[in-house]
């Protein structure tokens, strides 16, 4: 906690001052209840409980000095997970490890992802979502044209700027969708699909908010 204390502030400034990654309060809440809602499967083995923690406690180490060495964030930030996960081999061993991993893994989502992917990711879907609402807008009877990733509108311009691109809400659904799928009692091709209808719910609630707000602009 002591090591990690640091980077867990800056996660909580990012929650508090980017909208995108606002959904990052409830992560460790619900991480929490995993365990709790697993706390059947809770069977630590202290005979089998050294060499699998050391190993993800190395790990992490290693991120968080090269992240440190080299002026990188995101390596510090995810050596958190490995900490966390060694910390829970190093009490129990792999027993430990199978009962927490649901948890373990859905802490991903308080990660913020790395400037560069953040990037990667907007572009496409700026462009995406600007393309797939004026052809709803033209379907609908509004006079629209996409300039590059702009609206043109017959009074006035609708700009998809970076909060538009539907990243935030891809986070959000992806979080809870897999939250769903975790919980619900179901077979697992369900749940996978579950998981990956996040990305069209996603897409399709953000171009609908683009529309809608065309069409009051208009």
């Amino acid at each position: 906690l002591w090591a990690c204390w640091p980077t867990l502030a800056t996660f909580a400034d990012i929650w508090a001052s980017n909208p995108q990654y606002s959904h990052g309060y409830l992560v460790p809440p619900f991480a929490a209840f995993l365990l709790w809602h697993r706390r059947a499967l809770f069977a630590p083995d202290r005979r089998d409980r050294a060499w699998v923690g050391v190993v993800l406690l190395v790990v992490g180490c290693g991120l968080k000095l090269a992240g440190g060495h080299f002026a990188f964030a995101w390596p510090d930030r995810v050596s958190v997970l490995f900490l966390v996960a060694g910390a829970f081999g190093t009490l129990g061993g792999w027993p430990a490890l199978r009962w927490a991993w649901p948890a373990l893994a859905f802490l991903a989502f308080m990660v913020p992802m790395p400037g560069r992917a953040e990037t990667l990711l907007a572009a496409p879907l700026q462009r995406f979502a600007t393309v797939v609402s004026v052809n709803i807008l033209q379907t609908l009877g509004f006079f629209a044209q996409a300039d590059g990733t702009v609206i043109v509108l017959s009074e006035a311009e609708l700009g998809i700027v970076d909060a538009c691109s539907g990243l935030r809400m891809l986070l959000a659904f992806g979080a809870m969708s897999t939250a769903v799928a975790v919980v619900i009692d179901r077979p697992a091709w369900q749940k996978w699909a579950v998981v990956a209808g996040a990305v069209p719910v996603a897409l399709a609630c953000n171009v609908g908010r683009i529309v809608v707000t065309a069409i009051v602009m208009e």
